[in-house]
Formats: C-alpha cells, sequence, structure tokens
C-alpha cells in the first residue's frame, strides 16, 4: 500500500499492527530488511534473493549518504553507520 516506510518511525501510527502489515508489505515485495529508528529488521525468505548481497551491492552502502539521506535498510547500510 502507499504506506510502506523504509522506516517504521515514519509510519502514521506506530504500534504493533502497523508495524506488522509494514514489515510484511515489504516482505511482499522481496524487501527483507526495514528499519525501526536504529533497529534494523530481517525476516528470513527462506530462499535464495540473488543481488542482495556481494561486492555491487556493498559499494551501494560505501562512504557517507549526502546530508538527510539514509541508506535503505541492509546489513551494509549498518556496517558502514558504525565505521
Amino acid at each position: 500500500g502507499a504506506g510502506v516506510a523504509e522506516d517504521c518511525v515514519a509510519l502514521p501510527r506506530l504500534d504493533e499492527a502497523a508495524l506488522l502489515e509494514n514489515v510484511c508489505e515489504r516482505y511482499a515485495r522481496r524487501e527483507i530488511y526495514t528499519y525501526v529508528a536504529q533497529v534494523l529488521l530481517a525476516v528470513n525468505p527462506y530462499e535464495d534473493l540473488p543481488g542482495l548481497y556481494g561486492e555491487t551491492v556493498m559499494q551501494q552502502y560505501a562512504g557517507r549518504p549526502r546530508p538527510g539521506a539514509r541508506a535503505p535498510p541492509h546489513p551494509y547500510a549498518v556496517a558502514a553507520a558504525a565505521l
């Protein structure tokens, strides 16, 4: 739906039902990672998702995002932010 967010904090209401609905909708789109503020949620897809990892994807998360921007949810984004 239109209310799908990379970060659940951006949802109009943040409760258990809204968080679960958002994560489920992202999962249906094959987007298995979702932020809740600084926490990265992951849903196991129980299958290989080509293009989710590797050197090319890692390079997308290298360096700092422009001011006011945030990298899409991914373990590589968490690792880059920690460096």
